[in-house]
């Protein structure tokens, strides 16, 4: 691991104890009696190739790529050993090793490889009101700029400000197919169109922003991924 690497998994484990990872959405309800502490990977890391994450020393995901999203793969409560390998080689070698300290019960959580460091986050699966769906989101692209996200053709701006290494606030939009756009934040300058976004009633979408503008090989792009709100 190098020194940078191992100074960002010192700097991810500091957001998750302040921020990240501590908050609690209460998934328990009258008639449900099994709680699920449950954690995916996003790959959104240009630099890397295939991955491997343990969690505990138990390896829970193989072959993971660059723009993928891994199943939910379910955790035991309370301090948590991460690590990430790149798939194929025959020594250690972390991209990243972490312990995540007194992670509670009964969370739907992410982590998200990007170049510099691991945003790990909560995945808010609160049951939604009637017909509606929850986004939002996650900026892992180290090389853009704040942005906004704008829904054409209203030109409604969903989210505000969204910038590295940060995910926005969750909005709640009414489901169907949603043409966006991303645009440089308190502008109106295109940086990615995002068409034809389809958008469930009761599902939660994370917009992960990724790559970089103009590169040929890995250009900007918007992985998605989506999780089943409580009901």
């Amino acid at each position: 691991m190098t020194l940078n690497r191992m100074f960002a998994s010192i700097l991810a484990v500091a957001f998750i104890a302040g921020a990240g990872m501590l908050p609690t959405f209460g998934r328990s309800t009258a008639a449900q009696t099994t709680i699920t502490t449950q954690a995916r990977v996003i790959h959104a890391s240009k630099n890397e190739g295939a991955i491997k994450v343990s969690f505990d020393g138990d390896k829970k995901i193989e072959d993971l790529d660059y723009g993928e999203v891994s199943d939910y793969v379910d955790l035991e409560p309370g301090d948590i050993w991460v690590e990430m390998e790149q798939e194929g080689l025959d020594v250690t070698d972390y991209v990243y090793s972490a312990v995540y300290p007194y992670v509670p019960a009964g969370n739907s959580y992410q982590l998200v490889l990007t170049d510099e460091l691991v945003m790990a986050q909560l995945v808010d699966t609160t049951k939604l009101p009637e017909g509606k769906a929850r986004l939002r989101l996650v900026q892992s692209s180290a090389t853009t700029p704040a942005v906004d996200v704008v829904a054409t053709g209203s030109d409604l701006v969903l989210i505000h400000g969204a910038r590295y290494p940060f995910s926005t606030d969750y909005v709640e939009v009414d489901p169907g197919t949603l043409d966006l756009q991303i645009v440089q934040s308190g502008t109106t300058n295109l940086v990615l169109e995002v068409p034809g976004v389809t958008v469930e009633a009761g599902m939660v979408y994370d917009l992960i922003l990724a790559g970089t503008p103009g590169d040929e090989e890995k250009p900007l792009q918007v992985i998605t991924a989506s999780t089943q709100a409580l009901t």
